[in-house]
C-alpha cells in the first residue's frame, strides 16, 4: 500500500462515488478500484 492508495480511499470516503473520485483525482475509475483493493487487503491482513 503506497500514500497515494489511502489518498485515494480517504477521497473516496468524502464522494462515496468511484466515478467522482476518479475525476478529482485525475485517475481512471479502474486506478480507483485498484487503490481501495489494496487498502482493503492491507486492512483484511493486519486485522487477522
Amino acid at each position: 500500500m503506497e500514500r497515494q492508495d489511502i489518498e485515494v480511499f480517504l477521497a473516496l470516503a468524502e464522494e462515496l462515488h468511484f466515478a467522482r473520485t476518479a475525476e478529482r483525482l485525475r485517475l481512471t475509475p479502474a486506478a480507483v478500484t485498484q487503490s481501495i483493493k489494496k487498502v482493503e487487503r492491507h486492512l483484511l491482513s493486519t486485522t487477522y
